[in-house]
């Protein structure tokens, strides 16, 4: 491995960082959605998990937005998902 590679190795070990995903508290649910655009064709889609109390999957949905924004495929999301709860 070259010089160049171990530093590149080592600046992705500092940037690391792992997030654990929490259960909400019982009788609530979680709701985590993402939402995306492809620069080049300016498609935006969205999408999303519902889990209860115990970390068990309720729902999942996808959905084609045709074209947006990212804020506006971020934000659907977040109305879908909070629909379909």
């Amino acid at each position: 491995m070259s010089k160049a590679q171990k530093i590149m190795e080592q600046q992705q070990r500092k940037s690391m960082s792992f997030i654990n995903w929490q259960k909400p508290p019982p009788g609530w649910v979680a709701l985590n959605s993402d939402g995306s655009v492809v620069l080049a064709s300016g498609s935006a889609s969205a999408g999303g998990v519902i889990r209860d109390s115990s970390g068990q999957f309720m729902k999942g949905f996808s959905v084609n937005l045709g074209g947006g924004s990212i804020t506006h495929a971020e934000l659907s999301g977040i109305a879908h998902g909070l629909h379909s709860a």
